[in-house]
């Protein structure tokens, strides 16, 4: 087995390891926008990728048509959860001959991806409102809540972070994680959370212990996410809109629970900038079904992103489905898939949503 293959055979091993990112190094966003491929032995290692967590490597490598190719058809439909359904439009606006639909759950677009993240920020902060504006007035615990009470929470905070032991070490749970939590794990039932922000603004801290969580559950470890494949296909797809170290800086200290939010403030100190070409950064046309599937309670890609997707292709068709967040797995769900795939023109009938 050559060199390269090697690299590869080495990351199918570790699939969720950092260094995979850099055994691919020799697959450039030029070499797939200039019609060139990789090798057959790194294709189909990343293949084996791209079939567990395509929002990694579709964009990269385009490996989609080795499978299509060998399996014989000649389109097919393209689906892609969060950063994954950036993906799909990625396959469906540079591979149009080879799509017959697209299917984008709780998607992140790059359109979206590359603003100024202050303004992205502010956006889910707004959906947090939204949810939470239900309980305003209520009194929840002994506290009132007012959604000034998220921003008074934060502040709180970070002026004295709840302080805990991991192991041997001394770890904080500061505003930037608060931000982070609700961005990333918006809770199903938000009347709890209204409570608990109404408690930490008012001085009372009690419910700190329950809401963090143990220390095993309120710290990922390095190695329980591929932010290596992460940032590749982030920070890539970003190109030279990526922000300045100066910008991210500058940022951060104007707003410091942007730590807290998206991992494109890390862009600037990633080695490779991005070879693509300046459409990537704008929605694409499309002629073809798009299926936008979202959560009620998903803050980073709900429902909001449906109104960005819209105008990419004359038929789009949206569902949001009742009580889940940025995960929208469920019986719902796969009958609205099953039936966008049988006849992907036709209204799909969402009565499920009544039974979720």
């Amino acid at each position: 087995m050559n060199n390269e293959g090697s690299a590869a055979a080495r990351c199918e091993r570790v699939f969720r390891a950092q260094a995979c990112v850099h055994s691919f190094k020799s697959i450039r966003n030029s070499d797939i926008f200039a019609g060139r491929m990789p090798s057959a032995t790194t294709v189909a290692a990343a293949l084996s990728f791209a079939v567990v967590s395509a929002q990694w490597f579709l964009p990269k490598t385009n490996s989609t048509a080795v499978v299509r190719q060998a399996l014989g058809y000649e389109k097919i439909h393209v689906a892609g959860h969060s950063a994954g359904g950036s993906s799909v439009f990625t396959q469906a606006r540079y591979f149009p001959a080879a799509v017959k639909s697209v299917i984008a759950e709780a998607p992140w677009p790059t359109w979206t991806r590359n603003r100024w993240p202050l303004d992205e920020y502010y956006a889910s902060r707004t959906a947090y409102a939204q949810l939470l504006s239900p309980y305003v007035g209520q009194v929840l615990n002994g506290h009132e809540f007012s959604l000034l009470d998220i921003d008074r929470a934060q502040k709180v905070l970070d002026k004295k972070p709840y302080t805990f032991k991991w192991n041997g070490k001394t770890a904080q749970f500061d505003g930037a994680a608060l931000m982070h939590r609700l961005y990333v794990d918006f809770p199903d039932d938000p009347k709890p959370l209204a409570a608990f922000l109404a408690a930490i603004a008012n001085g009372d801290r009690s419910g700190l212990k329950a809401f963090v969580g143990e220390p095993k559950e309120a710290v990922i470890e390095q190695g329980d996410f591929p932010w290596g494949l992460h940032l590749a296909s982030v920070c890539g797809d970003i190109g030279e809109a990526k922000l300045t170290k100066y910008e991210a800086l500058a940022l951060v200290k104007a707003e410091p629970g942007l730590l807290g939010f998206e991992s494109i403030l890390a862009c600037p100190w990633w080695s490779t900038i991005g070879d693509v070409p300046v459409e990537h950064s704008r929605p694409p046309s499309l002629d073809i079904p798009v299926l936008v599937i979202t959560g009620e309670y998903d803050t980073c890609c709900g429902r909001r992103i449906v109104d960005e997707i819209r105008p990419v292709s004359p038929v789009v068709q949206a569902v949001d489905l009742p009580g889940r967040g940025h995960g929208v797995m469920g019986d719902c769900r796969n009958e609205a898939v099953r039936q966008f795939l049988d006849n992907p023109t036709a209204p799909v009938d969402v009565s499920c949503l009544s039974e979720e």
